[in-house]
């Protein structure tokens, strides 16, 4: 505004204060806006909108205060302007606006503005009814013609959109054909759709990607439409396995395996593919695994035996599966599958094959841990266009067992960054910042200790870090026995990890029936040298337990079970330096991971020792003592062992940076990574 009496501010003229549900005003003048009485004339009140509009028709209220007839502070010969910058603007030819009493609410005026395009509008008072310097208004109010088009489909900003989506919105006022433009980048958008006559348009979309598009349906540049953003979803489902039940969509009607369905003679019955496949669990609410899933609520059990059949496999057309036939379409390039072994598992070759043709696949099948199985969709040499039939099955003569399936899916080329050699950092990108994870390990082994009790108490890490038995320990068959009395100790000297300046992982299997100590490290008796310790506890109740790594004044990171019930358990700690995050694994399930310190002074001067600690006062007053019990495979890693590493113990994982997997890093992972380095690398 060209001023106004602070108590009666112009932006009372656009928020609605003082109208009721029927947009009448009221006369209460602090709703208004006012002039200021000392400011120079002419007094103007202008609108900035948020963007350019085809303005309709303007509303205005006139100044309508208590006894406004005496007043006159309304509006009455008024020059109303309009422009597109601020700057210049462009007059319309004078009005007179009608005078409110103030005496009762009033209806506002209305002024055609026949369409002008605008971004600002501007007021400017010639005259008041009563020739005073103070000039007034109630509210204003502007409409337009929507010519854009607007309420696309899917929404502005949506994500995980179906590649075969149609475009859809609501078309403009004026709109008789409608130009299409989509692109991957805001700033370079492609005309896709010319003077289309429906407000609809189905792109040529592909999978893990963020679109722009507009649509124009005005020449006037200034009324161009919007630009709307989506991303599609990364991938396509091929069977989730989340629609089965025990009515109406069995699983062995959809995935055909060896011993089929329905009764003989019934016009549904199948005999099977002969194979020692049985897919489903008719003991299961869904006839389908609920608690074993890789995601949602389901997963489907396969047991395989090979005894008979060489080999078990299930198949399902894809006319039976949402996914259709065209595996090509929206840049589909590979097939991914997850796969849950179980430990009893007898042998086994996963195989899959498209079409009836088989690639062998790598998995393991006596991992109880979910693995991922990626397939380059182009090895099958078939005709992607026409996908007929998906198998999944397990060969090998004798073999025999039980899988579980979850998440097949279609992807496009993507970042899987095992699949690039070199690259140390995970974003599929072989470059300076490998070679400085290289320079961080250099000449590091994985494993800084070993203990496998194959060859009593030798050190198999390659650094000779040989257990030292104290009061006579015994090692038979593998396994070391100890009675609470006797212990070994690691000569870990001064590459002790523990003090919390590095990485480092502890591995150990165990058994015992009795609370007690499986790992510490301490020096001494007095409480500030922070011993760490790692015992498992049986609180006061029988079945409720858990294993601790525990600093000492410092913090503890736990995991709940019952590890003390004379049964073999695994128990790993983790530690990573740059979060300063413990976690602490049994049975391969993580415990919530636990922030500290551990800052640990003298650290050297430490023993590390198996099943008991140097210092006789903790963890002891917690109720523990020193392990009755035995232990198997104790490894201290040089690394943050990951929730994979964990499942596949005692499968030793290869280090962070060694990538030729020979227990050092050195020239010759350095050389791999300098042979990849360049851009980033998508798979396949």
């Amino acid at each position: 505004t060209s001023s106004f009496d602070p108590k009666y501010e112009p932006n009372n003229t656009i928020n609605g204060s003082g109208l009721d549900a029927n947009d009448l005003h009221d006369v209460n003048e602090y709703n208004m806006w006012l002039s200021d009485k000392s400011a120079s004339e002419p007094a103007w009140i202008r609108y900035e909108f948020d963007r350019v509009y085809k303005l309709r028709e303007l509303w205005v209220w006139n100044y309508n205060r208590f006894r406004e007839d005496r007043l006159g502070y309304g509006f009455k010969e008024v020059l109303i302007e309009y422009s597109m910058d601020g700057i210049d603007f462009t007059a319309l030819d004078p009005i007179q606006f009608e005078p409110a009493a103030g005496t009762e609410p009033i209806d506002p005026i209305t002024v055609a503005l026949n369409g002008l395009v605008a971004t600002h509008v501007r007021l400017t008072a010639i005259s008041n009814f009563m020739g005073r310097s103070q000039y007034g208004l109630s509210e204003v109010r502007f409409l337009y013609l929507p010519v854009r088009a607007r309420e696309p489909e899917p929404a502005d900003g949506a994500e995980n959109v179906l590649p075969d989506t149609a475009l859809r919105w609501r078309a403009g006022r004026e709109a008789g054909t409608h130009d299409v433009l989509i692109g991957t980048a805001m700033d370079d958008l492609t005309l896709v759709g010319d003077d289309i006559t429906e407000a609809g348009f189905m792109p040529d979309l592909v999978l893990s990607e963020a679109y722009y598009w507009q649509v124009l349906e005005t020449d006037e540049t200034d009324l161009a439409g919007d630009i709307w953003s989506f991303t599609t979803q990364d991938f396509l489902v091929v069977d989730d396995f989340e629609s089965y039940n025990t009515t109406d969509k069995q699983i062995w009607e959809t995935w055909l395996d060896g011993l089929g369905f329905g009764m003989p003679g019934t016009p549904n019955f199948n005999p099977g593919n002969g194979t020692g496949s049985a897919v489903g669990d008719e003991s299961s609410p869904s006839y389908m695994e609920e608690t074993i899933i890789h995601s949602g609520g389901k997963s489907v059990p396969l047991t395989y035996n090979n005894s008979v059949a060489t080999i078990s496999e299930i198949t399902a057309k894809t006319s039976d599966l949402s996914i259709g036939r065209d595996w090509t379409r929206a840049n589909i390039k590979a097939l991914t599958l997850y796969i849950h072994g179980s430990e009893d598992n007898l042998g086994g070759q996963l195989y899959i094959k498209v079409n009836d043709v088989r690639r062998d696949q790598i998995a393991d099948l006596a991992g109880e841990y979910w693995q991922e199985v990626n397939i380059d969709l182009a090895s099958f040499g078939v005709d992607l266009q026409i996908v007929t039939s998906l198998t999944i099955g397990i060969a090998g003569a004798g073999s025999s067992g039980l899988v579980y399936i979850d998440d097949i899916r279609l992807y496009p080329s993507r970042c899987i960054p095992e699949k690039v050699p070199g690259d140390l950092t995970g974003d599929c990108i072989v470059d300076s910042e490998d070679l400085a994870v290289i320079a961080d390990n250099w000449l590091k082994r994985p494993l800084s200790v070993e203990y496998t009790f194959d060859t009593g108490f030798s050190d198999t890490s390659g650094n000779n870090r040989h257990g030292v038995a104290q009061n006579n320990p015994t090692v038979a068959n593998g396994i070391l026995t100890l009675n609470g009395t006797n212990f070994v100790d690691i000569p870990l000297g001064t590459d002790n990890p523990f003090d919390g300046s590095r990485d480092f992982s502890i591995a150990m299997d165990f058994k015992t029936n009795i609370a007690s100590i499986l790992l510490s490290s301490a020096r001494d008796d007095e409480s500030d040298n922070h011993s760490m310790s790692i015992f498992v506890h049986h609180w006061d109740q029988p079945y409720s337990g858990e294993v601790l790594y525990d600093n000492y004044n410092v913090g503890a990171a736990t995991v709940g079970d019952d590890p003390v019930d004379d049964q073999w358990h695994n128990m790993v700690v983790t530690y990573d330096a740059d979060s300063e995050l413990f976690t602490v694994y049994l049975d391969g399930v993580a415990g919530e991971a636990a922030e500290m310190n551990p800052a640990i002074p003298g650290i050297s001067a430490d023993t590390v020792r198996i099943g008991g600690s140097l210092n006789v006062t903790y963890p002891y007053d917690e109720g523990v003592v020193d392990l009755v019990g035995n232990v198997d495979n104790i490894r201290i890693f040089n690394f943050t062992l990951t929730q994979v590493d964990v499942n596949r113990l005692p499968i030793v994982p290869m280090g962070p940076a060694d990538l030729n997997d020979d227990g050092i890093v050195d020239q010759a992972d350095q050389d791999i990574v300098e042979a990849n380095m360049g851009p980033e690398k998508l798979w396949p």
